[in-house]
This record gives structure tokens, sequence and C-alpha cells, in this order.
């Protein structure tokens, strides 16, 4: 990723400022027409996060409409039964990569290429998110934020009783876990949805087997890597881990399992960044009693994943005041700077890396700007199917007694070679 000196860096984010201050050309002199946006944020630093955007729309003269849904999977549904019934919500919270491309081939969301072209998106956003959301000069989302995927949140005092030193690798974890649990504590806590499971998995993965072996089952699917012996060494990692889960009726969601690492009732949390503002709201400092590592084990990657807003197509396909209003609303050096703190994300717009004020969020940037850094999620680069199979069986590892590490190979290989045929 390219970077700038510092006095560079703040020639471009006062540019920018001066760019989105610059609404002759595109913006009518018109009232803004109330807009509805979809999302499924819903923790309490998600939440948060939202009403910085809808705020930052509402200075610029605009009114927001919010309109949940429960999680991204159900975000999905409802917005394909709205496109199909004529009336799909004006913005809809969304993750860049294939699946936006995917959207944008059935030409079912706008193209802001004009938007993007006069405020010099090619300079002023981040280069590594860029991919994600183009295809030349043509632009289907405005970016957010960045996530990493691969976190591990470990409780600083439970540590300390059981261990005292910093896990570096899933052998170093899986020490202290053994220990707790000979002492009748479950030190892992997750959520019960198999996106984080599978998320889980990912992290072992990318950091165990490398990035070839990552991108072999996600980018482009191939079903010999399951014989790779990093691969079913991160499947044995991967079911080593479920046998020490904290497996409470009232944990179901990631925001649950950070109660349980908050309160000292495990030691270990592994999911994105997303979860850090939770945290912190529940009490937890870092460099106190809460202890960031970002991808734990042999290979270090910055497992990205974008945040974006896309904008379902209108009856004319016109980009209006409305587009235009909300992006700059997003994109301004204040709300990403605000926005990002509150989510647990890197902001994507160049020139404000200096300003970063979480020291994990700082360790993230640096990793994803390091040349050979960035691995992108599967989230970014992989066909559903791929995804949500993938879900399905890596959780059925742990939940199905009669599932063994070589039926989940099996039917890995079986889903990758159905992706390969069909591409």
């Amino acid at each position: 990723m390219r970077r700038h000196p510092p006095a560079s860096r703040c020639f471009l984010a006062v540019m920018f400022s001066v760019f989105l201050l610059i609404q002759e050309d595109t913006v009518s002199a018109d009232p803004l027409e109330p807009i509805e946006v979809q999302s499924f944020w819903k923790s309490q630093a998600e939440a948060r996060s939202l009403s910085i955007l809808r705020q930052a729309y509402e200075r610029a003269g605009g009114t927001w409409l919010h309109s949940p849904t429960t999680d991204h999977i159900q975000n999905r549904r409802v917005l394909f039964q709205r496109i199909l019934d004529g009336i799909p919500p004006f913005a809809v919270q969304w993750h860049a990569g294939w699946d936006l491309f995917a959207l944008s081939k059935r030409g079912v969301i706008m193209d802001i290429g004009v938007i993007a072209e006069r405020d010099a998106w090619i300079e002023n956003i981040v280069p590594s998110v860029r991919p994600f959301i183009a295809e030349d000069m043509r632009f289907f989302a405005v970016p957010v934020g960045v996530h990493s995927e691969n976190w591990t949140w470990i409780n600083a005092d439970v540590l300390a009783e059981f261990g005292g030193e910093v896990p570096q690798t899933w052998a170093d974890l899986i020490a202290i876990l053994t220990k707790m649990k000979a002492q009748g504590r479950m030190g892992l806590t997750m959520g019960r949805g198999a996106w984080e499971r599978s998320m889980l998995f990912r992290s072992i993965l990318s950091s165990e087997a490398g990035a070839e072996i990552f991108l072999r089952m996600f980018e482009d699917p191939d079903p010999s890597v399951v014989d790779e012996p990093g691969f079913r060494e991160s499947i044995a990692i991967f079911d080593s881990l479920g046998g020490f889960l904290l497996d409470k009726p009232e944990v179901q969601a990631w925001e649950d399992a950070a109660v349980e690492l908050a309160e000292g009732r495990a030691l270990v949390q592994i999911i994105g960044d997303w979860v850090l503002p939770d945290l912190e709201a529940l009490g937890m400092t870092v460099g106190d009693d809460l202890i960031c590592v970002l991808s734990l084990g042999t290979h270090k990657y910055h497992q990205s994943l974008v945040d974006t807003f896309i904008f379902p197509t209108n009856e004319d396909r016109s980009v209006r005041a409305e587009h235009d209003a909300l992006t700059r609303a997003i994109l301004s050096p204040e709300t990403q700077l605000d926005f990002s703190s509150n989510k647990g994300a890197i902001p994507v717009v160049n020139g404000l890396e200096d300003q970063i004020e979480s020291s994990c969020m700082q360790k993230a940037y640096k990793l994803f700007a390091k040349e050979g850094g960035s691995l992108a999620s599967p989230l970014l680069i992989t066909e559903e199917a791929v995804v949500f199979e993938s879900d399905r069986i890596l959780s059925d590892l742990w939940d199905n007694p009669q599932m063994t590490q070589e039926a989940v190979i099996d039917q890995i290989r079986e889903t990758l070679t159905a992706a390969r045929d069909n591409k």
C-alpha cells in the first residue's frame, strides 16, 4: 500500500475536505428528500457508530429514516425481496467485494462513479480499498471503514491467573486453555453463529498455512488444497478449540460473548475488531485488563473486511442530491475519525492514519499498510455459496458428535469442487 510522508498526508486530508465543500456541480439547491437506510448494526457500539453517520447526514440538511435488520443474512433477504417488490430502501449497509460486483452485474445497484470522479476518490480513498468497490471508474459503493476479522482478545487478569505469558501461537493458547480446563474452567467464549466459528477457522488457516493455501480455498477454489498439511493442521486446531468453548445458553451472539470476557468468566474471544468498542463500553481498557493480539500464529496478516453502503437502483438510475450528500457526509475526515474510533475500524480516507488513537487500531493500520500485510477476507473475494457452506460444515464439527475431521475435509472438498466447476 502506498504511504505518504507526513506533510503529504496532511495536504491530502485538507484537499479532501475542500473537495467535499465544492457542491456547485452536482448538488441541487432544493431540500433533500428523506432517505431510508437499511442496516444490521445493532450492538451498543455499532448503534453509536451508525448514529455518527446519521448525524453527519442530518447536519448536511438530510433526514435519515432507519430500517433495521437482525443480521447480515436477513439484511440480504430483505433487500432482495424489496428489490423484487419494487420498493428498495435508498441505502443499505453491505460488505465490499465479490457480492457487491454480483449485484452490479445484475443492474440492481447504482454506479456512483460521477461522485467518485468529482471528489477524486482515486487520490483520496485508501488504495487497498478501491479494488473491492470499483471496476475502472465505476464505483458501486461508498466505503465506510476497514476491519480485520482475525483478532484475539484476552482478559489480562484471567491470563495472569492461569498462564501469565501472552500467547503468540495457537499452541500457546491451547496450552493455557488446557490448564484452565483441568481446573474446571472453559476459557473460550464465542457466539453461536456459524459465521463466527468459520471466521475463527479462517484466522487459523491464514496464520498456520499462509496466504497461498488460504487463497486456494477462498479466491480460486482448488479442491486439492484440503490435502495440504497446513490445511489439515488448521482443521485439527479448530477442532481442538471447540473443546474449550464456554457453552452457555445466554451467549447467542458475539456481543454476549464480550460480556463473558469482560466479566472474567472467559480468557479469550476470537473475533474481529468491531468488538473492541463494546469491550471498552463494558469497562475494559487495552493495556490494563485487555490484551489485543492481531493474527495469532506464524504468518501475520490483516485479514481485511470493508464496510460500505450501497444504493439500490432508482427509477431513472440517476445520481441524486441525496446520494451526493450522504457520500460526502460519510467520507468527511471528521466523520471518518469519529466513526472509526467508535466502530473499531481503520478510516478509508488517506491522510488520517496519524490521528488513529487506539493502540490496537495502530497495530492494525501498520500491518494493513505493510506490503503483503493485508489478506482479503473471503467476504471480499469468495462466492457466497463457498462462504455459507464452509460456515455450516465447520460449525457442524463442533455441534455434531458424529462429525469427524475427515468428514469436514471431504465436505469442504466437495464444496470447492462444485465452486470450481461452476466458475
